[in-house]
């Protein structure tokens, strides 16, 4: 196994790689952050896997692909972070395609918008390869656009069944509004399963690939293609596949291939594609014969194969993007690497639920799952040399998920409402509360204030109400007009007159003592402090606490020029931070106070 460390070109650049859940995105994380990139990991997730990666520089949750404020969130981060590279991920290049002109700098692939489109389209490339002549070892296609030539092409009854109906996201009629079936693979065994199914995603998408079945493995060619030329490629075959029928790689091995890494290469360049992409293949290894069946024209999920092989691709692109020339071995070393959770578990799952397969057979699938584990030749995706600990990281997500888990998390909430009990107390507290700070010379032109969003005054006060069980109407009030007595400033939403939501802004603050961790902080000159952000609970999932929010952040960069707004968040409290971190609020400092058997210690960090 070949590991490449440093590289002088890419050391210190700063690369965007989300969303931080997918494996083969992990591999990316640990094949530029082993080469000295500084890589900012993001994702919807706020447990993504990536982010216990110890090459992931800085980690934040990002907003959903398909949310509107997505893009505006994009433009902030990377503009904030100074990120140099995106690497390639097509629902990430789809989600930005509207304002494509002003990001294609930072992502290393063709900039064209229309080559883009007919790379991440099954059914656009097919009719490409096939009108440009490189059709050789295409399985029997057709691309269907309208009802009518579905109905009358009458070849589709002598297709070798089954077959697989195929759709992207990028050939929506909608692409604004995707659904769950937006990219989608349908096997169909007759010719009437075809026809239905084709006929309820042409309501959907304005073409639809079908594809006869093609026989053997899952294999695939692994190619970095740059300024027209092939930088390098690596050629794999799928040993297990998830079902065994065909699917997920579960084991995957490193080939020689030359015919195939040829036609890859034949079609990538009519493509006229630049970057890293995996075309897929089906391989008869008892014929020779191989199928396309499609390209993946991204970073894929097999990557961590192609790293212990010494194929460092993402590496190689990021040289690539910056100038440099890649310095590829002479040879890879021929590996073999295994996707246990869910390929491998799925393989097994399915060798078990068919009639194909004896008791004997089961049962030795059954058991290969946990031998292979012990197997010194082959590698794990996970188990990847410096940060291994992301295998142990996703089996005790696997846990915490189950009932299991959920029984666990029970009784850790017992036990702390417990503690909490003022007799108790001395026994057992454990508090932490992280300091978030927001530039806003960096974010003058990223917020507005909400129409429906307007600054208190004590009118507004008597419009207050208990909105949950505990608390007390006239004490609220009395406390609220207390904090505008000492000039902090109250926004909120009112309808039919009620208190939606509210936050509270600190002009000019100089300092805050948090009692929940015992410690005092000092806020630099020309700072804010936003805290108490609340939401009625009849009005939440309106969008309400984020309106709030911005219209502290507008107010004291329009009204009070200010350099800086803090806010101080637990790190149990997911939805605050999330919304800090789609703002673009960095942490700053994170106390941890510890009380046990009377003892107090506080840690700063």
């Amino acid at each position: 196994m070949q590991l490449q460390g440093m590289s002088a070109s890419v050391a210190g650049k700063r690369v965007l790689v989300l969303p931080g859940q997918a494996l083969g995105n992990i591999g990316a994380i640990r094949s530029l952050g082993r080469a000295g990139c500084k890589v900012f990991v993001a994702s919807s997730q706020s447990r993504a896997l990536g982010f216990y990666s110890r090459f992931a520089f800085k980690t934040t949750v990002a907003p959903e692909f398909s949310s509107t404020g997505f893009i505006s969130w994009f433009s902030r981060y990377v503009s904030y972070n100074d990120i140099e590279l995106v690497m390639p991920c097509e629902p990430l290049i789809l989600a930005l395609l509207p304002a494509w002109d002003s990001f294609k700098h930072l992502f290393a692939v063709p900039y064209d918008q229309t080559l883009l489109e007919r790379a991440f389209s099954k059914a656009q490339t097919i009719k490409h390869f096939i009108d440009s002549g490189v059709s050789e070892n295409l399985p029997e296609s057709k691309v269907i656009s309208s009802i009518e030539a579905l109905m009358s092409d009458t070849e589709l009854t002598r297709f070798r069944y089954p077959c697989f109906v195929k759709v992207d996201e990028v050939d929506l009629i909608k692409r604004e509004a995707p659904t769950v079936n937006s990219s989608a693979v349908r096997k169909c065994q007759t010719y009437a399963d075809v026809i239905k199914v084709v006929q309820a995603f042409l309501q959907t998408h304005k073409q639809v690939l079908i594809q006869a079945f093609a026989p053997g493995k899952g294999a695939g060619v692994n190619v970095l293609m740059w300024q027209g030329k092939a930088i390098t490629t690596l050629a794999n075959v799928c040993d297990r596949e998830s079902p065994y029928t065909g699917g997920l790689g579960a084991i995957r091995s490193v080939i020689e291939h030359p015919e195939m890494e040829s036609d890859a290469l034949a079609k990538l360049k009519v493509m006229n594609w630049q970057g890293v992409a995996m075309v897929e293949y089906r391989l008869d290894q008892a014929t020779g014969q191989f199928f396309f069946m499609e390209v993946n024209a991204r970073i894929w999920a097999a990557m961590h194969l192609a790293l212990f092989a010494g194929a460092d691709f993402p590496r190689y692109l990021a040289e690539c993007h910056f100038g440099a020339t890649p310095d590829i071995p002479s040879q890879y070393t021929s590996v073999r690497c295994r996707w246990d959770y869910p390929a491998d578990l799925g393989h097994v799952v399915s060798v078990l639920k068919s009639n194909d397969f004896s008791i004997w057979q089961k049962l030795r699938s059954f058991f290969s799952f946990f031998y292979l584990y012990l197997d010194p030749t082959l590698h794990h995706d996970l188990i990847f040399p410096g940060d291994s600990q992301l295998f142990w990281r996703q089996k005790w997500e696997i846990i915490r998920n189950g009932r299991l888990g959920k029984l666990y998390f029970k009784g850790v909430k017992l036990l702390h409402k417990l503690l909490k009990q003022p007799a108790l107390s001395w026994i057992f507290q454990r508090h932490e509360l992280a300091v978030y700070r927001l530039e806003l010379d960096k974010e003058k032109a990223s917020f507005q204030s909400n129409s429906l969003v307007k600054l208190f005054s004590e009118d507004e006060l008597q419009l207050l109400e208990a909105w949950e069980d505990w608390q007390d109407v006239e004490e609220l009030r009395r406390d609220f007009q207390h904090r505008m007595n000492e000039g902090e400033l109250m926004f909120g939403v009112v309808e039919n007159q009620k208190i939606l939501a509210f936050a509270w802004l600190i002009p000019q603050a100089k300092a805050s003592l948090f009692p929940l961790v015992r410690r005092h902080f000092h806020y630099p000159e020309g700072s804010a402090v936003i805290y108490n952000v609340y939401t009625s609970p009849m009005a939440r999932g309106r969008g309400l606490y984020r309106a709030v929010l911005h219209a502290c952040i507008a107010y004291a960069i329009n009204k009070l020029n200010l350099k800086y707004i803090y806010q101080a968040i637990e790190p149990t409290n997911k939805i605050p931070i999330m919304m800090a971190d789609k703002i673009g609020f960095q942490e700053q400092k994170r106390f941890k106070y510890l009380c046990l058997l009377g003892g107090q210690t506080v840690k700063e960090s």
